[in-house]
Order: structure tokens, then sequence, then C-alpha cells
């Protein structure tokens, strides 16, 4: 330390380069006590890294709440005082693959690392593209306090013949899209979707929409539709930002599909936008569903209880 401050630059401190994750058993005991014991020397850290592997929305990539778990976090550092100039860093999450060959042992980045055989590897490439966007849509929720949110692939990003993968350009459609934004609400007229507004600097609105089934990543089940009644002009633009029309149903609504992939919608009016994405109507295979008959095992403790149910063998032990 002593070395540091001799050459003049101004370093931040963090509890560690990431703790192992944002489950609840971490947060209340470990992450706490790092707060409680730097309090008890009298120090507050500048910032706080974490790694969330396993963190999305609840879709095929990603089981446990990235969003519920953040804001956890931000809650917390508020109960030991920090101020909200306090830095997040996701120092790595992810870790997903983006082919799926189960003989090559493809579960993720650490069991296969081979890179990628060819352009065309499937359904996966997508997959993981559009569940990186989608968390990276969440963590913006908390800007300017989230930093940094890395989503770990140790391989290159380009398959065997130097191509770039689809995430490349996701990457790119969220940076062009949503340069500088300002959280102004979530949207979740029904279960398994999610939806963020934005007000952007020059005073315009920017929502993004998705659906969070994890069946219908897989395309085992069809999309769900949305039915939403716009009252003034919007654009429609998908994860390779090309633009999509939208068209006004008989009946003076709106109806377009919500996929694994955001959809992003820009229009003059922020809040307009985001109250009438919020009174819209999310149709499923299955039927309509509500918000509060969405009971999944993830949304318990953190998460913990999906582990455990996974954990258990066939006879309950």
């Amino acid at each position: 330390v002593e070395a540091i401050e001799r050459t003049g630059h101004k370093f931040k401190t963090a509890m560690s380069s990431g703790m192992s994750s944002i489950l609840d058993y971490k947060l209340y005991n470990i992450f706490e006590n790092y707060l409680k014991t730097a309090l008890g020397h009298g120090v507050r850290y500048d910032t706080c890294s974490f790694h969330a592997y396993g963190h999305a929305d609840g879709g095929r990539l990603g089981l446990f709440d990235l969003d519920a778990q953040i804001g956890k976090i931000v809650k917390i550092l508020g109960k030991y005082g920090y101020p909200e100039t306090t830095g997040l860093y996701i120092t790595e999450m992810g870790n997903e693959m983006q082919l799926r060959i189960p003989e090559w042992h493809t579960l993720n980045g650490d069991t296969y690392q081979l890179g990628m055989p060819e352009y065309s590897f499937g359904h996966y490439e997508a997959l993981n593209a559009a569940t990186c966007a989608r968390i990276w849509i969440m963590a913006m929720k908390y800007c300017p306090r989230m930093r940094h949110t890395n989503v770990w692939n140790s391989r290159p990003f380009m398959d065997a013949d130097m191509r770039p993968l689809f995430w490349c350009k996701a990457a790119n459609t969220v940076a062009r899209l949503l340069p500088e934004q300002t959280f102004i609400g979530d949207i979740r007229p029904a279960a398994d979707m999610r939806g963020y507004a934005f007000r952007r600097p020059d005073g315009t609105g920017i929502a993004a929409v998705w659906q969070t089934n994890p069946d219908v990543d897989e395309s085992y089940e069809p999309n769900p539709r949305m039915t939403v009644r716009f009252t003034q002009p919007v654009r429609a633009f998908d994860l390779m930002e090309n633009e999509r029309t939208l068209r006004c149903g008989e009946k003076g609504g709106t109806t377009f599909a919500l996929t694994m992939a955001p959809l992003f919608l820009t229009a003059d009016d922020p809040e307009k936008l985001r109250d009438e994405l919020k009174a819209g109507t999310v149709v499923f295979p299955g039927g309509t569903r509500s918000v509060a008959s969405e009971q999944r095992g993830h949304a318990l403790a953190g998460g913990e209880q999906e582990v455990i149910n996974n954990l258990k063998s066939a006879d309950g032990k």
C-alpha cells in the first residue's frame, strides 16, 4: 500500500476481486461480514465486486434473478451507510456455451475448451447472445452505480473461420441503442417476461422487453404475444438493430412476439411508453398468466431452494 501511495496514483479499494456468489447465503453472511469487519476498523470500501455465475432472469442460461440480487446488494450497502457513489462491479459471470453437443461435454466454458468448429452451430449461439443482452440491460437499471458487467468467456469471440459470433453484434446493439440512459421503471404485466424502460439524454424513451420461460428459450414452446395500446408513434428494433414493423390490429392494439432476444421500443415520451407497456397484456400458449401466479423455486431465498431441489436424490435425501 505504501508503494502504491508513493506513485501518486489514486486507487479504489474493494473487499476482493469478486465474491464468489451473490446468492442470499453469501450476501447475508459473507458480504455483510466484510462490511461489518471493515467498519469495525473504521474503513469503508470504495467499490464492491462480485461473481454472478448462474444469474440472469430465470431463463435457460441464468436460473437465478440477477436484478433481485443486485437490489439486495444495494439495500445492504445502504444499511451500513455506504453512499450511492459506491461502485458495483460484476467481475465475472456467464461462462455459458454457444453450442450444444452433449457428446463434446459442452456444459459451459470450463467443460469444453476447444473453440467453435463452425459458424452455424445452432440455436445456442442466438440464445447466448440474447441472454448476454438481457444481463446487460438488467445491469443498466442500476447505473451509474453499476460500473462493470463482465460476461466471462475464455474463448475467442469468433469461429474457426475468424467470423465474429452473434453476441458481438448483440453487445454493439445494446451500446448503440443505450449509450447513456436513466432507468425509469420495470415493465412486468405478466410472469415469465421482463421489461425495462429508460430515458435517453435527448429526452426520448426506450424500453426493452423479452420473455424468460426456459422452454421458450429452447423452442420447446412457442413465443408468447404481447398486446399494447400505444397512443404515440413507436419504433421497434431487434437484437441485430434491424427495424421491425409494428402493425395495429382491428381493435386498436399492437401485438408483437416476446422472444428470447430483447425487442427495443423507442418513442418520444418515455413515461407514456413505460406506462402503456405496463398496461399491456401477454398471452402464452396456455393462456395469460398473472405475476401473482408465478411460483418458482429459484425465487425462494435468492435461489437456494432450487439448488437444494436439484441436489436431492430420487429418494428425497
